[in-house]
């Protein structure tokens, strides 16, 4: 019998409110419980969850498969909880920290703790208290050592570095290798911190001295393996607003990268644009410059390298070779950041251009082979790095997220399998592991080795020993199951199921593993799962469910829009569902939103204006409708999803079809807007954060992500794919301004006054149009709000009572609402 046991260590004494139920605003503003899995033991006995409120403290449980009776719950902090061996446990929170033996079930509890740090491969931890001071204990919790005037200190789970001041104001770095402490490093600079590269094999020393009014900067490199300190006076800046130090492969070399943010001159008479400026988005943020070094520490030869040509070079390769490109934008600012990267030579200064117009690169381990997906060719590219060689992938489907297997293949994501490229052979081949149906690499994180912006270069391989997760979902059977994935075996986890799988611990020496699961009615558990068995058992649940929510009904239609393109629509059952009576249903769209079905109803107010639970528990079907784009503009094609998931899910007796209201948000609120033109379906609408005027919009500058508002069309969600030089034609066709006399249902409109994204004069654009030729409307501006209102804020309360006041109004003829009777009743 699985037994629950809870991390006995202090109380933060926070009372959870008791849960309410209704269709009230009040009962939609209870908490529920949210849980994740923080660590599990290497054999799968042991697994610590963390369970969160959103306004609440949390709590840290612990389950043991052979145990037997449940101990009551304990109150924590931001708990910090690891393993320290299988059957130890070290948390941290509130100023505290809590040994725990999950065998002896002993806690041995530590005051004035700021943080703690884990040395898991010598079964040790440090507490630092925030005064200086720094413990190290063992397992037991017996104190090993007692460091003072501690300024810093770092862990790699193997040592521990701290620095601290010295007499006669100097600086020390020193080491505890777990059984003693010793001397590092010894400077009259001033050190600025002290960071562990990702190679786990060197420790960086960023100081800075002062030369008059002048700060110096340097990096000093410290070899782990003998603590041996590197230093070069000629790795040396007068920038130093952030120093980045990469590791160039497995060689003794770094590339030394300061930098400084370059303001912009501040006027409060003139702002100047240039529409030839190739730095157009951080005009206003700055842009970044840098000094750049090749540091050779066992030659001790140093290089700096030119930014006139290059101003970001990437050490991803090895000594000689760095991938380089210019920030600087040549492309009319069209989509995500996207560079030509050129092959930079170091020895000779000389560059050959590789890759056109790409927004990532990703290399194998051993860095032979490097990959750039090409935005113009819509094509992924290889470079071979001893051949010297770039060719294309002819790959029989598109493919993306590729990931080497050190094998000689590379292995890709399509729609419809798992794809293998061969690039020895130079062919391709579909696995059979979706067997048609979509699959998708899952929880696995390239290293990233370079980044700015939105363009990365990192390391996609799967490491030797590990295995790589895979989901694959069925379209037509609304289910996922995950598999792990080694060396052409593949090992199913957790068989096909309508649940949403949140995480879960796997591990293939284990034959018992615990995962997270959740449903549209059923909040979210923790299951012990038996591999490859669609068998589980629940040891806890979040939070009580609800009968009322347990018995929640819910389908999923499948139908296809007028071009013959499968859709998914979810349609959700009142609360108390009767099947003799009729019940308005509200539409809410924005994009894709079939993946969000089983995913557990929150009480929480919509920061949209569209809470589903809500809606529920006040009688209303809700229906949520895909959309998908299709070459005739969103406008165009929101529309016809949108009649073809009506035309499906009115066949369903139950809905009133003259009682339908459309509610959506950001391009959600665009395609309402647009629909709104367009139908006679719906008797009314609420329409937020949208856009009137796509004409406008288009030629605008997006305050909050700094892009050309025209990229979101031509290649963003709006999926016009054409200029509006190109084809004005089919931006009028789906613009909603241009037919904004043809409305025939009552609006509200709502947007926040602080909404950089899609501005109040795009809703204000609509409005006034909506005024000009008669039709019934409101609109509601909040001052302080942006694209979304603010999560327990006063206005996501009016906004959310507001959208229910005008669902009942025009939906269940509730006439006795002062605020609508103000426009929709004449004036006395």
């Amino acid at each position: 019998m699985v037994r629950l046991f809870l991390l006995l260590v202090f109380c933060a004494g926070i009372c959870i409110p008791a849960q309410e139920t209704g269709g009230t605003l009040k009962g939609n503003t209870r908490e529920y419980a949210n849980i994740r899995i923080l660590a599990s033991s290497s054999d799968q006995r042991y697994v610590v969850l963390h369970k969160t409120y959103r306004t609440n403290s949390d709590t840290v449980l612990i389950f043991e498969r052979k145990s037997a009776n449940p101990i009551a719950d304990t109150i924590l902090g931001q708990s910090d909880v690891s393993f320290l061996t299988d059957e130890t446990i070290l948390s941290s929170g509130y100023n505290k920290a809590g040994l725990l033996n999950l065998r002896s079930r002993k806690v041995k509890t530590f005051d004035g703790v700021k943080r703690t740090v884990v040395l898991k491969d010598k079964k040790q931890f440090v507490i630092e208290d925030g005064k200086g001071n720094i413990t190290v204990y063992s397992k037991n919790g017996n104190l090993l050592k007692t460091l003072t005037d501690v300024t810093e200190l770092v862990g790699n789970g193997k040592v521990l570095y701290a620095m601290r001041k010295g007499a006669d104001s100097t600086y020390e770095i020193i080491k505890w290798d777990g059984q003693r402490i010793k001397l590092v490093y010894k400077t009259e600079d001033k050190i600025n911190k002290i960071t562990f590269l990702d190679s786990g094999k060197f420790l960086t020393v960023n100081k800075n001295k002062v030369f008059g009014n002048r700060n110096i900067f340097t990096v000093d490199v410290v070899r782990i393996s003998d603590d041996k300190v590197f230093q070069s006076d000629a790795v040396i800046s007068s920038k130093g607003d952030r120093i980045n130090v990469t590791q160039i492969y497995n060689e003794e070399v770094f590339l030394v990268d300061f930098q400084k943010t370059e303001r912009p001159v501040e006027s409060n008479m003139l702002e100047i644009w240039y529409a030839g400026d190739k730095t157009f988005r951080d005009q206003k943020t700055g842009s970044l410059s840098h000094d750049y070094y090749v540091w050779n520490v066992r030659d001790d030869k140093v290089k700096q390298l030119s930014v006139q040509q290059f101003n970001n070079y990437v050490g991803m390769l090895d000594s000689r070779f760095l991938w380089a490109y210019s920030s600087d934008e040549n492309f009319s600012y069209t989509g995500e950041r996207e560079f030509d990267i050129y092959l930079y030579d170091a020895e000779s200064g000389k560059s050959e251009k590789i890759f056109e117009r790409v927004g990532r690169l990703i290399a194998s381990t051993d860095r032979r082979f490097t990959l750039g997906y090409e935005i113009n060719r819509k094509e992924w590219l290889i470079y071979d790095h001893i051949s010297k060689k770039s060719e294309i992938l002819h790959l029989p489907s598109k493919a993306s997220n590729p990931i080497f297997t050190g094998t000689g293949e590379i292995l890709f994501e399509t729609e419809t399998d798992l794809l293998k490229y061969h690039v020895k052979s130079k062919s391709s081949e579909l696995l059979n592991i979706g067997k048609g149906e979509k699959v998708k690499f899952y929880n696995f994180n390239p290293e990233v080795v370079h980044g700015f912006s939105t363009f990365t270069a990192s390391v996609s391989q799967i490491k030797t020993g590990e295995s790589l997760f895979l989901n694959v979902s069925r379209y037509l059977r609304d289910d996922t199951a995950y598999y792990a994935y080694d060396q052409n075996r593949l090992t199913e986890i957790i068989p096909f199921t309508r649940d949403n799988v949140r995480e879960f611990t796997y591990s293939p020496n284990a034959e018992v593993f615990f995962s997270v699961e959740e449903n549209f009615n059923r909040p979210a558990v923790l299951n012990q799962r038996e591999v490859g068995s669609a068998e589980n058992k629940i040891l806890y649940s979040s939070t009580p469910a609800e009968n009322r929510l347990a018995s929640l009904k819910q389908e999923i239609l499948h139908y296809k829009n007028s071009l013959g393109q499968p859709l998914k629509g979810v349609l959700y059952y009142p609360v108390d569902y009767n099947p003799e009576k009729k019940y308005p249903m509200i539409v809410h769209i924005y994009g894709i939103l079939n993946t969000g079905a089983n995913k557990f109803l929150s009480s929480e107010l919509g920061n949209n204006g569209f809470s589903k639970k809500l809606l529920l528990e006040n009688g209303y079907f809700v229906f949520q409708p895909d959309i998908v784009p299709d070459g005739r503009g969103m406008g165009r094609a929101a529309l016809d999803c949108v009649n073809a998931g009506l035309d499906s899910v009115l066949n369903n007796i139950n809905i009133d079809a003259a009682k339908v209201g459309l509610i959506g948000h950001s391009l959600g609120g665009y395609e309402t807007n647009f629909i709104a033109t367009q139908s006679d379906r719906f008797a009314a609408y609420v329409s937020g954060a949208s856009l009137g005027d796509i004409t406008s919009f288009y030629f605008s500058f997006n305050e909050l992500f700094k892009v050309a508002d025209y990229s979101r069309f031509e290649s963003g969600q709006f999926a016009m794919n054409a200029s509006y030089a190109e084809n004005k034609e089919l931006y009028f066709r789906n613009n909603p301004v241009n037919y904004v006399e043809n409305v025939n249902a009552p609006m509200l409109m709502w947007c926040g006054k602080k909404d950089t994204n899609a501005p109040t004069g795009q809703t204000m654009n609509f409005f006034m149009g909506l005024l000009r030729n008669g039709k019934k409307a409101v609109a509601l501006l909040y001052d302080s709000q942006k694209h979304s209102i603010a999560i327990n804020s006063k206005e996501i309360v009016d906004l959310n009572r507001r959208a229910l006041d005008w669902w009942n109004y025009f939906l269940k003829d509730e006439k006795e609402i002062e605020w609508i009777n103000k426009e929709i009743k004449d004036a006395l």
